[in-house]
């Protein structure tokens, strides 16, 4: 079966699993909680009942790791591992993530607050809330990852140029996330080059902890931690900030991620990791004699 094939197949096979368990985990907190549909969203974004959130998001990891599983049994014949799951000698890779998806949302801030365009207005912590932030996100990053890059993009990878299957990765990444609220032009344009700023590394390395890594700390730097909506979802975050004027420059509602500000960024970032692997991948080629 050709990869591209593999790769689409897998996709909707995704889809469907993930809608049925969110679909079961939501049903367990409507039910738990005595809550209608349209009650659901407002209140498990609340502090007190953020907790929940996480039979979601982990019900949700589960199908996908099956789902995965049956592919990489069934149909590849390799161990799910092998998708780039391997952690050994990977833990400055993961290092590298989480500082460079901090740096990238904490120099955004900066730059926001140094020309006007948001106000702190306070400070909150709660332990619990934010280890709880901790553990929903990183289901988040794994779940998308996993499936984005993990299957879909090296599944590609096998029918087609790698570029070309990155860009490919990159479309159904914007496409899965078409849903969100507040989506507007530039969103969706950032969230395409997301997917090749995710997706950048494992073309060349086809390990995943890099991108892990570097997912999870670009979501909780920006809502948990400096009060930015995360794609369009506000979460509460330690610093209270306002944001306000041109929401090209803010991201408006959808949050910072939705900014010519986060345009730029991602897009330097992207090359620079790019030529990182392609040089870091010349200088380890045998010399001729």
């Amino acid at each position: 079966m050709q990869g591209w094939l593999k790769a689409l197949l897998y996709f909707f096979a995704f889809l469907i699993v993930s809608f049925a368990a969110q679909f079961l985990g939501a049903t367990i907190i409507k039910f738990s909680l005595d809550l209608n549909t349209t009650e659901l969203r407002s209140t498990l974004l609340q502090p007190k009942y953020l907790h929940w959130m996480i039979v979601i998001v982990g019900l949700t990891f589960l199908s996908i790791l099956l789902i995965t599983w049956v592919f990489m049994k069934f149909i590849e014949k390799k161990p799910l591992q092998s998708i780039g799951l391997d952690i050994q000698n990977r833990s400055k890779d993961i290092m590298l993530g989480l500082i460079l998806g901090f740096l990238l949302i904490a120099f955004g801030f900066v730059v926001l607050l140094t020309l006007g365009y948001l106000q702190i207005e306070g400070f909150s912590f709660d332990p619990l809330s934010t280890l709880t932030f901790v553990a929903i996100l990183t289901f988040v990053a794994l779940n998308e990852e996993i499936v984005m890059r993990g299957y879909i993009l090296s599944r590609f990878m096998e029918s087609m140029n790698r570029y070309i299957a990155l860009a490919i990765s990159a479309l159904l990444f914007m496409l899965m996330h078409s849903m969100n609220p507040n989506l507007g032009l530039v969103p969706v344009i950032n969230l395409f080059i997301a997917g090749i700023f995710l997706g950048i590394s494992y073309i060349h390395t086809k390990n995943l902890w890099f991108p892990i890594a570097l997912h999870f700390a670009w979501n909780f730097s920006q809502g948990p931690i400096f009060g930015f909506e995360v794609s369009g979802l506000k979460l509460q975050g330690i610093i209270q900030q306002e944001i306000s004027g041109n929401p090209l420059i803010t991201g408006g509602e959808f949050g910072l991620e939705g900014s010519l500000l986060v345009t730029i960024l991602i897009s330097i970032c992207s090359v620079l990791i790019h030529l990182y692997y392609k040089n870091k991948a010349i200088s380890h080629e045998p010399q001729a004699v």
